[in-house]
């Protein structure tokens, strides 16, 4: 039996290091789709999206890789399909455990990115998110992308709000999905 995972965009690095292993550890193969990130910043067209691809796996039981926030309609839309979906409302409570969110976030206002978000800032702030009100940016690394002092100096020069990176484990993440991950098992 294949394990099928539908993912936003911005979990492709993150995903792609962690894939391997949980394959192993689950002894399954996993294929994986990933829609354009970002989407949610349209609701129509992320509605469009995923619709159009949850159709086409309407007959395979499928993990949705989106935070229950991404969409204010998800679990309506979800409900004619076999899919699971994650509890944490966004794609940062995925990957980041809530014990270590909460540490930070007692310290500031702080927006969260991962190396997807900064590598596909452009096109998230292009199809409608304008605007940050935070008064810093935790950028995980998780050394599962290289991202560059430029690139980090790029995004700083768009949003001017101080940028702060933290070091991550993708365990958290890793174990999450695999325990998903073996609900499609049993």
């Amino acid at each position: 039996m294949e394990i099928n995972i539908l993912a936003c965009g911005i979990f492709k690095p993150e995903l792609e290091k962690i894939l391997p292993d949980i394959e192993r550890e689950l002894n399954k193969n996993i294929k994986v789709a990933f829609l354009s990130p970002g989407l949610h910043v349209d609701y129509n067209k992320m509605e469009c999206e995923l619709k159009k691809e949850l159709e086409l796996r309407k007959n395979q039981k499928t993990l949705l890789l989106y935070g229950s926030l991404c969409h204010i309609k998800l679990p309506e839309i979800i409900k004619k399909y076999n899919v699971i979906n994650p509890n944490e409302k966004n794609c940062i409570e995925l990957i980041l455990s809530a014990e270590r969110k909460n540490e930070i976030d007692k310290s500031d206002n702080v927006f969260y990115l991962t190396s997807g978000w900064l590598k596909y800032w452009r096109e998230i702030f292009q199809q409608g998110l304008e605007a940050l009100v935070c008064d810093k940016i935790v950028l995980l690394d998780s050394e599962s992308d290289l991202i560059s002092d430029e690139e980090i100096l790029e995004f700083f020069d768009y949003i001017h709000i101080p940028i702060e990176i933290e070091k991550i484990s993708l365990g958290h993440f890793k174990n999450t999905l695999i325990n998903i991950c073996k609900s499609f098992i049993r």
